[in-house]
């Protein structure tokens, strides 16, 4: 079915900017109607009977996440049709982006929904990655700046990682292909020396993008090479974003 595929969906409808992308009008051309309620404990939930479900959203909400937990509900909808009676959470949000159950599904679904490649790669072009044009994209597409940071590397050609870390250590990751191919991975524990650790332990402001040495945030032997280039915010409580980006030295 197409609409398993959101980037075909997309171009079936014929979007073109994203201005276009209309999650209540997606939702209701792939069998499901978007209602928006006070929603206590959770941001969305989806119950599905037949060919039709309903999604309800949380009306309370900042537009990107309204939009980002439809968009999620949805993948439910199109993903784990005949298991669908589920409810979302913000936890599920924000910390379910590995691995291959429902949330990660569901939310990867959203993420390239909201910011397809075909429209979001050219507006990347040239820009530096920092937060900074992160906010600048999520903005153009009215999405959350995780999704938005996600997409970004993702989509890059340069190698650079996405780290949401809480006190306890790493939460989830993403590497851009070309960091993939350097084996980076990140460290499990919270850097000491990180950011994310200014920001969740000691309750310091954002510093904006500065430069670390590669092994703060990386191990093995390709970490010892390079500094990075280190942009963290926190997105919850309890969390932080981190988007770091290095010289394609490190990826040799």
């Amino acid at each position: 079915m197409i609409a398993d595929d959101p980037e075909a969906l997309l171009k079936a409808l014929h979007v073109t900017d994203p201005r276009d992308i209309d999650i209540e009008a997606i939702a209701q051309y792939c069998g499901a109607t978007v209602i928006y309620e006070r929603l206590v404990g959770c941001e969305g939930r989806i119950i599905g009977h037949g060919n039709r479900a309903i999604i309800t959203v949380d009306q309370q909400a900042a537009t990107s996440r309204r939009r980002f937990s439809a968009a999620h509900e949805l993948g439910h909808w199109m993903k784990h049709r005949g298991k669908v009676a589920l409810v979302c959470n913000n936890e599920q949000l924000m910390c379910k982006w590995e691995g291959r159950d429902r949330e990660s599904v569901a939310n990867r679904y959203a993420a390239e929904l909201l910011l397809p490649q075909y429209l979001f790669q050219p507006l990347l072009k040239d820009k530096p990655l920092t937060l900074e044009t992160v906010r600048g994209l999520a903005e153009q597409f009215e999405t959350s700046i995780t999704a938005t940071a996600m997409r970004l590397v993702q989509l890059t050609d340069r190698p650079a990682a996405l780290i949401c870390a809480s006190e306890h250590g790493r939460a989830w990751f993403e590497l851009s292909p070309s960091a993939k191919a350097a084996q980076c991975w990140p460290r499990r524990t919270l850097p000491v020396d990180s950011g994310a650790a200014a920001i969740l332990k000691r309750d310091e402001e954002p510093m904006g993008p500065r430069k670390v040495p590669a092994k703060v945030w990386f191990g093995g032997s390709n970490a010892s090479i390079t500094d990075v280039v280190e942009d963290t915010v926190r997105i919850t409580a309890h969390l932080a974003l981190s988007l770091v980006v290095w010289p394609s030295s490190c990826a040799r």
